[in-house]
């Protein structure tokens, strides 16, 4: 399975190709306020008090869960219906994901998805 992450604004985007489903799957996460999705209080290495270390705000009602769609157009349509940016070198590498099948691949592209990584 790929995994593929990035950062839009205060979400967390995460998708990726299921070989053994055969699909693509989507989650879209709210961070969290205090540490901004670090999962570390601002000022120490301590784990956030509020989200308890996993970046994501707790008890989030506007966490989207996709699941597995059939098709990059459907996890465009729900980003786009989110106000989420889905970058071509994003869905160009989850093609290629699927093209291949892919196993294990884990990739974050880090803070700003307009800028594909080198």
């Amino acid at each position: 399975m790929s995994r593929r992450w990035y950062r839009h604004g205060a979400n967390m985007v995460f998708v990726g190709w299921d070989r053994n489903l055969g699909r693509f799957l989507l989650t879209v996460a709210d961070l969290c306020t205090r540490c901004g999705g670090y999962g570390e209080e601002p000022t120490s290495d301590n784990f956030c008090f509020e989200c308890g270390g996993e970046g994501v705000r707790v008890g989030s009602n506007s966490m989207t869960q996709l699941g597995s769609a059939p098709t990059l157009d459907e996890i465009g349509a729900e980003l786009d219906r989110l106000g989420i940016a889905f970058p071509d070198f994003v869905r160009a590498d989850l093609e290629e994901d699927k093209r291949t099948n892919v196993g294990e691949l884990v990739h974050y592209y880090g803070q700003d998805p307009t800028i594909h990584p080198t």
